[in-house]
């Protein structure tokens, strides 16, 4: 009985002492990884939802932009969660700062003036 004690605290303290040496899951003092790996503080995006959650949209030029209802200013970027700020056009308009949960959005959208280049497919020749 105490042998197996032995070898179970061993075993226990291996993996505590891998978890304090392992490094953490975020880079300090930069940005969050996964959902919002591609966003960045002050930048401007759309905010809008479909049936699923909420989609963010960011432009790559101020010329897609137009006709975009609801644009929001980045304030805040968390591990889980995202910091909208939304002021109103009016003078005298209200200044609003929206939290958003992960687990709120369906997508991230990121919008440019033109799409990927992808190669032609090996087997086919361009006449």
């Amino acid at each position: 009985m105490n042998a197996r004690l032995m070898a179970v605290g061993t075993i226990c303290g291996f993996a505590l002492a891998a978890l304090v040496v392992s490094p953490g899951h975020s880079a300090p003092g930069g940005a969050p990884h996964g959902l919002f790996e591609g966003l960045k503080v002050g930048q401007i995006v759309e905010l809008n939802s479909d049936g699923m959650g909420a989609i963010i949209r960011t432009y790559d030029d101020p010329e897609s932009r137009q006709g975009v209802t609801f644009l929001a200013k980045i304030s805040e970027i968390g591990t889980d969660y995202i910091a909208l700020e939304y002021e109103g056009k009016d003078p005298g308009a209200e200044r609003v700062e929206y939290r958003l949960p992960i687990y709120a959005f369906s997508a991230i959208q990121h919008v440019g003036k033109g799409g990927p280049k992808r190669p032609a497919a090996p087997g086919k020749k361009k006449n």
